[in-house]
């Protein structure tokens, strides 16, 4: 059977594709831009949900002996690379993370909290005090309230005037208020335990551990919602999740 006269040949079909992919002219269509939001943010949760299982799960198998009191202690213990290395990752994908002026602005904050939480490690157990750590305290604390404020206000904002608020948008808001109070909730659980706990109880139960884990797992959770991967809109109802964003698909 002869072919169609105008049908393409392999040879034009290549030839096209390879001028596609060395247009030196940036897209314009912006659905192709609206992946990288997408991935910017499932790449924070991933990242930031699976530290704290690894370290917990890790240094038991690489040097022995139970956990650490607090995330950061995993610094001096030989998961001090994968500690490292998470923070680094999440601080290069909050600094690519480009939307809105403002958010922008948190995310850039945000990820150089993450780096001096990194650069300024906490003060090594049993020590006393240094100025290091209390560098440490001061970027981790604000690393987690932006981190709270990106979750309840940044992701609740209200869709343009011409779109509609659709069911899942209302059930992501309620989760992402959950996220951002929880996060709150166990920073200010901290000092409380603290004062309520004696020493032992707390080398014994590493209350900080498992405040920071809850607080991770908050605000990992509330980014990986944001970024598609739970509670996405419907197929029905569009790709991604429109309403969540000026721009179109979350």
């Amino acid at each position: 059977m002869a072919r169609p006269q105008n049908s393409p040949t392999v040879l034009a079909r290549a030839s096209a594709r390879l001028a596609a992919l060395t247009d030196p002219e940036p897209h314009t269509d912006e659905s192709l831009y609206v992946l990288s939001y997408l991935g910017l943010r499932k790449g924070v949760g991933i990242i930031s949900l699976a530290l704290p299982v690894v370290l917990l799960v890790g240094k038991p198998v690489l040097d022995g002996g139970g956990m650490q009191g607090s995330i950061s202690a995993y610094y001096y213990t030989s998961m001090r690379n994968y500690f490292v290395g998470s923070l680094c990752a999440l601080a290069v994908f909050l600094f690519s993370y480009k939307y809105a002026p403002r958010d922008n602005f948190l995310s850039t904050a945000t990820a150089l909290f993450a780096l001096g939480v990194v650069f300024f490690p906490t003060t090594p157990p049993g020590d006393a005090t240094t100025w290091t750590g209390v560098v440490h305290l001061v970027c981790a604390a604000l690393f987690f309230l932006l981190l709270a404020y990106f979750a309840y206000f940044v992701f609740t904002r209200p869709p343009m005037p011409h779109e509609q608020v659709e069911a899942r948008k209302r059930v992501r808001n309620r989760i992402y208020r959950s996220c951002g109070v929880t996060v709150v909730a166990c920073l200010l659980l901290v000092p409380v335990s603290d004062l309520v706990l004696s020493d032992s109880a707390r080398v014994r139960l590493h209350p900080l551990f498992w405040l920071e884990t809850v607080a991770i797992l908050a605000f990992s959770t509330s980014w990986l919602v944001k970024g598609g991967f739970l509670f996405a809109d419907r197929p029905d109802t569009g790709s991604g999740n429109v309403a969540d964003d000026p721009v179109g698909p979350k």
